[in-house]
């Protein structure tokens, strides 16, 4: 028995020394150290390698941080831990297979730790779940794509009102649902002023409110794309 936990601190002395080690490196992934991360044994002090990873994440750009194909995995497979609060990008397209990604998205802040993100995408998915969470729970955006997901009139009133939306630079809700209602939200709210890219092409927006976007004063610098509106009877 004593051999046996002494094998064990070694182990773990060795594993400490093996993420020390990556971490030093110039050139070390992003994605070697979140598989470190992702593979840590949860009786080895899985919250103290969090930890270390944390104090030397900003050497890897926001953009950069996001899912490694292992970590797809372990998401796929329902396997989720604390070490995903080191994300900065989540695109939730990686994990398709996964039916109610909103659901996954619950476990990722509950479970998962995420609270803060500089990017989110997904598309085909259900947006009028999602954008609540992401609203309530998430801070730091500046990068949001929900497209082809059913986004509603509500769905966009429900960002346009979310204080955690402030630091949003480009915001992009193509092919969804979206009507003048939910156009107007956008347009009047007071955390959207600084977008620098807006796309609301394939929605349902009238010629009217497709004029006022366009020439709205608060996105003179933007981007704007609105491309075809669908009638009211389309998709």
């Amino acid at each position: 028995m004593r051999m046996k936990r002494e094998r064990h601190f070694l182990d773990q002395k060795a594993r400490f020394a093996g993420l020390a080690a990556l971490l030093e490196r110039p050139d070390a992934p992003w994605n070697e150290a979140l598989n470190c991360l992702a593979r840590w044994p949860a009786e080895q002090e899985p919250e103290r390698a969090i930890v270390i990873v944390e104090a030397a994440v900003d050497r890897w750009p926001a953009g950069l941080r996001g899912l490694s194909r292992f970590v797809v995995q372990q998401l796929v497979g329902g396997e989720l831990r604390p070490y995903l609060r080191v994300l900065r990008a989540l695109d939730l397209r990686r994990v398709w297979s996964v039916k109610r990604r909103d659901l996954l998205l619950a476990r990722m802040i509950e479970e998962g730790g995420v609270t803060r993100l500089e990017s989110f995408t997904t598309r085909y998915d259900l947006g009028e779940e999602l954008i609540p969470r992401l609203a309530r729970s998430i801070s730091g955006l500046r990068s949001l794509e929900i497209g082809g997901s059913g986004v509603s009139s509500g769905g966009a009133e429900a960002l346009a009102l979310a204080p955690g939306l402030a630091g949003l630079v480009s915001l992009s809700l193509h092919n969804n649902h979206i009507r003048d209602d939910g156009a107007e939200a956008l347009l009047c709210s007071p955390w959207l002023s600084g977008l620098r890219f807006l796309n609301l092409h394939g929605n349902r927006l009238s010629p009217t409110m497709v004029e006022r976007i366009a020439a709205a004063p608060r996105w003179q610098a933007a981007r704007i794309v609105l491309g075809c509106q669908r009638g009211p009877g389309s998709w």
